[in-house]
């Protein structure tokens, strides 16, 4: 008894417009909303994050009333193309005038690899921290030293904005304190320390 929507579904969602609707359901690949009674759309998992892919639940959750941009329509399929992220636009854009190369900044550990560790400083923008730039003092296992989940300041380094790539460094967002050190003491003071650990045939103080 009702009129079928999709019959005027180009007149009334056209492409690349914006429409709001409500979050049905949440898969691996992306999720649904539904736009209107009889009207619903997938957001791919393409569509959702400009950045490394995250969890999609972490991100909406169903029931969400969000906007979304109409990529493309199959009247014959009855089927939306749907994306999130473009509605929020690509935090890379304005990355200049967020952030600049010698000011520290306050991110999340993502991922903690074997040679460095992945920050998050927003959604959509992370930075790399090489091994290196992780501490003032020699670093045995990268894993031991920092937890994923952390809060943690970094000092950025470089902004690659064409490739979308930071250079992050957690040592240089504090004072190097070797050169406190050496200001304050000096070959044949004594000391006192804490034993962190046995190394071989000697200790590290």
């Amino acid at each position: 008894l009702k009129e079928n929507p999709w019959n005027s579904i180009e007149e009334k969602y056209p492409v690349n417009s914006l429409a709001k609707g409500t979050v049905l359901q949440i898969f691996l690949f992306g999720f649904t909303v539904k736009l209107e009674a009889g009207v619903e759309g997938l957001v791919h998992e393409s569509e959702v994050f400009w950045g490394k892919k995250g969890k999609i639940k972490d991100v909406v959750s169903e029931g969400d009333r969000i906007e979304v941009k109409i990529l493309g329509i199959d009247t014959e399929k009855n089927r939306l193309s749907l994306s999130y992220k473009q509605v929020l636009g690509n935090p890379w854009e304005e990355i200049e005038g967020k952030y600049h190369e010698g000011n520290k900044a306050v991110g999340l550990i993502e991922k903690v690899l074997p040679n460095g560790a992945i920050v998050k400083l927003e959604e959509g923008i992370t930075g790399f921290v090489h091994v290196s730039e992780l501490s003032w003092n020699f670093i045995d296992n990268v894993e031991e030293a920092l937890k994923e989940g952390e809060k943690i300041t970094v000092k950025i380094l470089n902004i690659d904005k064409e490739n979308e790539k930071i250079k992050l460094s957690i040592k240089q967002a504090i004072e190097n304190p070797w050169k406190k050190v050496s200001e304050e003491i000096k070959v044949g003071d004594i000391v006192k320390g804490t034993v962190q650990r046995y190394a071989g045939s000697g200790a590290v103080v």
